[in-house]
Formats: C-alpha cells, structure tokens, sequence
C-alpha cells in the first residue's frame, strides 16, 4: 500500500499537517494543528505545530482582512464585520493583528467609506499559490474557544476550499449526511461507516458515494473504494471530487490500466488538463518513461497544476537533463514561494545542491 500511502496520506497527523502547509492548505492545517494539540510531543515539535498554525492562521486573516476591506468599500458594514471578526480569531502577527484594529476603527466610525489604496485581491498571486488565495477563509477557532471548533465551524473549514457549486450542494445536505462526513473527516472511522449506514437511500447521492468512498480508501479498503467512487462519478461527472479521487484511487491501488482509460474518459469529456496531464506523468513515471513523464508533468504545469508532487516530479526530471533555469523555476511554483516572500524547501534543497543563493537558502531552513 506504499502508493496508495503516498496518494492518501500515511496517516501521520504531522505530516499531513506539513503537507498541507506546503502546499497552501491554510484551513486544512488549521484544523490539523488543532487536532494534534500538544500533548505527548517533544519540544520542537511543539514550537513546530506552533509555527505551522501560526502561519496557516495568518495567511487566513489575510484573505478575510481582504474580503472586509471590499465589503466595507461596497457600503456592506454587516459582512465586512463578519469577515472582521473572522480576521481578528485567526491573525497572529502583530501586523496583521494592527490592520485588524485599523479596520475595526474604520467601522466604528460610520458608515462605509472607501479605503485607500484598496489592496490586491489574494486570487491575483502570481506566485503559484493558485486557487489556495481565492476561495474567503472560514473560521478558525477563536482563543476562548478551548477546547477546539465547533461541528459548523469544522464543517465550514472543510468545504472551504471546494469548488462553489459543490460547496453550495454540501450546505444543503441532510444533517444525518453531514455527521457521518465529519466522523469521517475527523478520523472515527467506525463511527462514520455507522453513521453513513444510517443515510436514507433517497439521500444516497454522489456526495454520499465519494465521502464513503473516500473514507473506504482512508482505510486501506480499496475495493470498496473504487466501487463507491465509481458510483459517484457516474452518479454526477460533474462532480470534480469524485472524478479525481476515483483516478487516485485506482493509481494508488496498482490498477494502472483502469486508471489510464479512466483519465482517457475525463480526457473526452473535457476535464481538467491540470489533472489528466499530472496523472499521465505519474502513470509514465511508473513506465520508466522520463521523456514521456517529462513531456506530461510539462503540459500540466502549462495548464495551472502546482500540486507538490507534480511541480516535484517534473522539476527532478529537468534537473537531471542539466535543465537547472527550468527546475529552478519549477520549484518557485510551490507553495511558499510568494504571497508571504517565504522559500519552499524543496527550492531551497535546489539551491544548496548547485551553490546558489546560499544566505536565502539557510534562512528558509531556519
């Protein structure tokens, strides 16, 4: 199950949690730092899970800091206060907590008048974070909260990321369908496989067969996976969730040739070059095809994808053809490359290698 591992996670709550801080998952590693605590850790991992809330909490507050400043400048007080108050819960440093106490003055004081300059839109980054700046952050637990988020709140953060129209169609499920989600997002696996059992057939949609799915692959059932997955996708092909995953589902479970003829389907139909061109330079990868790996991890970072293990690929491969320019900026495309002026350390290993900005190098490790 090594590559169904590599796909899924492994299960390491740190490392998941890093994971999803490299490649810009900010709600994700909230709810990941939230959940490790710091009970039973050594010392370094602590200040490590600190620094690692901190920052997904700060590049939060950013984006809903941005999403009150348009509402006020729009004459919305209500929803600028909202995103406000989000902002204030999740910010951590003090710049960002100083622009907090600004904005919140700037409401206190009447109506909405224009703030000058306005700031740039996160979605505008052209550093490679992509669709991680776009979507309004959810709510990240506030200092009184205790003992961790709420179900909504949890719930929030985790559809916070999806796209609109699907996000839209999980607020509206049913609330017997949403506890089993969060049993299952919240790792209680026989409790979510209960909970989904309860679901009535008539609210069986292919929501309900890509979270089951999904929650069979998280626990090494990958059969069962496939065979939930598949019913979801014909379900709603639509649904963007459920195409992706039955591919990785199906890579992951050694099922290479279904996987292929799968992609050629997404292919015909139109789906996502950023995803069937990855999958393909995976799938030529597991070939020992490096031109052909090289070719398609080259077509999908054409076509938008910056997920870590794309950008990876394909750099490694131009790094080894002496194609150092292109691997450099390669790896520039990983999250923490921009927005924050924070190095990726996979760009940073790079640097290293070929004797390149030494001092940026040993500061990103720092």
């Amino acid at each position: 199950m090594g590559l169904f591992d590599k796909l899924f996670g492994s299960g390491d709550p740190l490392a998941a949690l890093r994971r999803a801080s490299a490649q810009g998952r900010w709600s994700e590693a909230l709810i990941l730092a939230e959940g490790l605590g710091e009970k039973n850790l050594d010392p370094a991992t602590v200040e490590e899970v600190r620094s690692l809330a901190a920052a997904a909490g700060d590049r939060l507050a950013e984006i809903n800091l941005t999403e009150a400043e348009a509402f006020l400048r729009a004459g919305d007080s209500l929803r600028a206060k909202d995103h406000l108050d989000l902002a204030r819960s999740q910010a951590r440093s003090e710049t960002l907590l100083a622009r907090c106490a600004e904005l919140k003055a700037e409401l206190s004081a009447g109506p909405a008048r224009p703030i000058s300059p306005p700031r740039q839109e996160p979605a505008e980054c052209g550093s490679g974070c992509q669709s991680h700046c776009s979507p309004a952050a959810a709510a990240a637990p506030p200092e009184e909260a205790g003992e961790g988020l709420d179900q909504e709140t949890r719930f929030d953060l985790m559809v916070a990321n999806y796209p609109t129209n699907l996000a839209d169609r999980y607020f509206e499920i049913g609330p017997q369908l949403r506890q089993a989600i969060l049993l299952a997002h919240d790792g209680e696996k026989k409790e979510a496989l209960a909970a989904f059992a309860e679901v009535p057939a008539e609210a069986q949609d292919d929501i309900f067969f890509y979270e089951r799915g999904t929650l069979a692959a998280h626990s090494g059932r990958g059969e069962e996976a496939i065979a939930d997955l598949t019913r979801a996708y014909r379900v709603n092909p639509a649904n963007p969730l459920a195409a992706e995953t039955l591919v990785n589902v199906l890579l992951a479970a050694g099922r290479f040739e279904d996987g292929r003829q799968q992609l050629a389907v997404l292919a015909k139909a139109g789906y996502s070059p950023a995803f069937c061109e990855a999958r393909l330079a995976f799938l030529a990868q597991q070939a020992g095809d490096a031109e052909a790996a090289l070719k398609h991890g080259q077509a999908a970072l054409a076509a938008g994808n910056r997920e870590g293990e794309n950008v990876l690929l394909t750099a490694n491969l131009l790094e080894q053809q002496g194609r150092l320019t292109e691997a450099e900026g390669a790896l520039a495309l990983l999250a923490g490359g921009g927005c924050g002026g924070a190095v990726a350390w996979p760009l940073a290993e790079f640097w290293l290698r070929h004797d390149l900005h030494y001092d940026k190098a040993l500061e990103a490790f720092k």
